[in-house]
């Protein structure tokens, strides 16, 4: 395995995304497993944030981010998008596209308010119904 390789791919991922999957592979690291640990190597040194070794009974070998570092947080994270991406979820660059705002009139948010009071005392089952019913108007 690559190393050296694995970590231009996290660098590329990190300003760029692009098929990180790949680059992995292409380095040696066939399985999210295996990236697992170089994934962490490449978050310490990027957020300037110490290994240790574990402590865990069952991988005393394995080094981990020193939970007490003030950049630990920052290391964690960068590992989650990551271990995400290498799980095939999309990574949403910016919050403002995340969650854009949408208008509403006093009619629709009416309609919507309606809709949701018709669900009080009903049964699930219900529900399930009246809301396929809706989406079958609309779409």
């Amino acid at each position: 395995m690559n190393k050296n390789a694995a970590f231009l791919a996290l660098d590329a991922f990190a300003h760029s995304g692009p098929t990180l999957t790949q680059a992995l592979i292409d380095a040696g690291y066939t399985t999210r497993e295996d990236a697992r640990p170089v994934v962490v190597e490449w978050a310490a040194k990027r957020a300037r944030c110490p290994l240790v070794k574990s402590e865990h009974h069952l991988s005393k070998t394995a080094l981990v981010l020193d939970g007490a570092h003030a950049n630990a947080e920052k290391a964690r994270r960068a590992i989650s998008r990551v271990m995400k991406a290498l799980k095939g979820e999309k990574r949403v660059s910016n919050k403002k596209e995340a969650a854009e705002p949408v208008t509403v009139s006093r009619a629709q948010r009416a309609a919507a308010m309606t809709f949701l009071a018709s669900f009080d005392g009903k049964t699930l089952a219900d529900q399930i119904k009246a809301a396929k019913a809706v989406l079958t108007v609309l779409g």
